[in-house]
């Protein structure tokens, strides 16, 4: 590690305990000046799943810290500043690149330092990619963000004296030495599918690092700066549909290249998502390993209607992939209150049992890399209302030739006139014809939700709406990307999303419509790519798999009760004298057992107190 020319700057401190699992960053700064180094080793005690070696560095009363066990983690100083960070940077030769020079030898941190001091916070952060959450320092301020994604997870406070920043919220929690206590208006937005990217913690007094930001704390307060624009990016690319092709397999070649280790497996699917990764991801490891990709697939012989065994041996044998097979045991509400402690809160829709079982099935296998095809309906598809974009910005040819290629596709001249009707109607038609046809969010939602709140209908120009649709992923306070990365850390493995790589997400927002949308069928564009690359069993499948019949089959009626069943803390919202009733009716639904689901994990939150 190099040492800045900065008097105030300490050595490197570090604690040794015993660990699990991953890597985490930890930062604190007294504002009225003096420091509690005790405070760091507090706030890594309190997850220790995060590493068994905390280091940091101290300048004027701030210090920055990270701990880790099995990757790198990064602690270096440059200049005036000090850096910390915990993850993966996928591209540190970009930070030597600006500095004017290449293969620097200087390790990440350090490298990271320079680029603050050269081009400021905000502007390194946009620079790097990967999968990481870092903090920095000068001594005067305190900078914190995480990947312009929001593939990891962050937290602060800041009570106007201090400023505490970790990776989870339970060290905030004992950094700060607050009471832990729960935050009921999160865990109704969280129920009720209204967060927002600022949306604290469920835990009460934390606060959360929001995507594309980088925050910056200093004597006169808090300030934050972009790091990602999304909505800058649409269709400012002039690459001709020629040259799509090209640009697309450097991309995506750079993007599997990015993130495979050596220890690497892929969780392989019969869609074309996970199929494309491994078009790209195993011939690289081949060249750069000298062994063969691993693929891990869930099959379910008892279920035919979700298995995809049939689509997925073709595929590992066209990419001589070692393929490897189990049927999942666990079930949606299986350790519950484990997986609600762990990750500080209750995570809607998804089983967290079922993803820890994946990530430890391919751990105790040997690997710490498991690539995913995750995302890629969100980069590459997003193409509703495109032909209202096209019609109400004057390019009509392209939605002329749009029309033309879906008639020859089948579709009816009804079907053609509804689509073209709902692209040009006016607003005040819309709002009408919504009118008409009720509130969707209340019909659907199950007897025993007694009220709560609803989102609201704001209506977005019809000419607006598709680039509303291309960067919604980014709206949200990711809650479920944080969760799975505390998980991740505690089991000691690594997911990574290629389709979640920054520049191929670029490339795919900086298409014209026309372009990205030239085929009128699902994922069109990818198909027409990957063509050659991929089995055309899968680039022309058209069903899709529908995991009903196992999450039906996996239905736990007794866990619910006991969550849902006479609970010590009640929701306003609830009447759960016929949520008891509807626990045990014989025809329970998917969409209900869901809502039950979701309840039932706040519930387990609940029951920590």
């Amino acid at each position: 590690m190099h040492s800045p020319p900065c008097h105030c700057l300490f050595g490197v401190q570090r604690v040794i305990r015993q660990g699990l699992g991953g890597t985490g960053v930890v930062a604190h700064w007294t504002r009225r000046g003096g420091l509690d180094r005790a405070v760091l080793a507090r706030m890594s005690r309190a997850a220790p799943h995060r590493g068994e070696d905390l280091r940091y560095l101290e300048i004027r009363g701030v210090t920055v810290g990270v701990t880790a066990v099995d990757e790198p983690s990064g602690l270096g100083a440059a200049g005036d500043y000090a850096v910390a960070y915990a993850g993966v940077i996928d591209n540190p030769e970009a930070l030597d690149r600006s500095a004017g020079h290449e293969n620097s030898g200087d390790d990440a941190a350090t490298a990271i330092a320079a680029a603050i001091g050269r081009v400021g916070f905000p502007a390194t952060v946009a620079m790097l990619r990967g999968v990481f959450a870092i903090v920095a320092t000068d001594g005067n301020s305190l900078w914190c963000a995480r990947d312009q994604v929001g593939l990891t997870a962050l937290f602060y406070r800041d009570d106007g004296s201090s400023v505490w920043v970790a990776s989870e919220a339970k060290q905030i929690v004992a950094g700060a030495a607050i009471r832990r206590e729960p935050n009921p208006d999160v865990l109704e937005s969280i129920f009720f599918g209204l967060t927002h990217l600022e949306m604290p913690s469920a835990l009460e007094g934390v606060a959360r690092v929001p995507r594309h930001h980088a925050l910056c704390f200093h004597e006169s307060g808090k300030s934050a700066h972009v790091v990602f624009e999304p909505e800058q990016l649409i269709e400012t690319s002039s690459l001709r549909p020629g040259d799509v092709p090209d640009a697309f397999h450097s991309l995506m070649n750079q993007a599997v290249r990015r993130v495979m280790r050596g220890a690497d497996a892929i969780s392989l699917s019969g869609g074309i998502d996970s199929p494309a990764v491994a078009a790209y991801a195993a011939p690289a490891h081949l060249e750069m390993f000298g062994t063969p990709l691993t693929a891990m697939s869930y099959v379910y012989p008892n279920h035919p209607s979700v298995d995809e065994l049939r689509y997925i041996e073709p595929v590992a044998a066209c990419f001589g992939l070692s393929l490897r097979t189990s049927e999942p045991r666990s079930k949606p509400t299986d350790g519950l209150a484990n997986w609600v402690s762990l990750v500080d809160g209750p995570f809607p829709v998804v089983s967290m049992a079922e993803s820890a079982e994946m990530c430890s099935w391919a751990r105790s296998a040997g690997f710490s890399v498991l690539l995913t095809g995750e995302f890629a309906e969100f980069v590459v598809d997003a193409d509703g209302d495109v032909l209202a974009h096209l019609l109400l910005n004057g390019r009509l040819l392209p939605a002329m030739r749009r029309l033309a290629i879906q008639r020859h596709s089948g579709w009816s001249g009804r079907a053609l006139g509804r689509q073209v009707v709902r692209a040009v109607a006016p607003r005040s038609l819309a709002r009408a014809y919504r009118r008409l046809q009720g509130n969707p969010v209340t019909e659907v939602r199950p007897e025993w939700i007694i009220y709560g709140p609803v989102p609201q209908n704001t209506e977005i120009p019809s000419r607006r709406r598709w680039k509303t649709n291309q960067v919604s992923f980014f709206g949200g306070a990711a809650i479920l990307l944080e969760a799975h990365d505390i998980l991740q850390a505690r089991i000691g493995m690594r997911v990574r999303r290629p389709w979640a790589d920054l520049d191929l997400w670029q490339f795919f927002l900086g298409l014209r419509a026309e372009v990205k949308h030239a085929y009128p069928t699902s994922k069109g564009l990818l198909r027409h790519l990957l063509r050659g690359r991929v089995p055309d069993l899968i680039l022309d499948r058209r069903d899709k798999t529908v995991f009903d019949a196992h999450l039906m089959s996996n239905i736990d009626r007794a866990a619910l009760a006991h969550w849902l069943v006479e609970p010590p803390h009640r929701m306003p919202w609830i009447d759960y004298g016929r949520l008891a009733d509807a626990i045990q009716k014989p025809n329970l639904g998917l969409r209900e057992f869901m809502w039950m689901k979701d309840l039932a994990a706040i519930h387990a939150f609940l029951s920590t107190w």
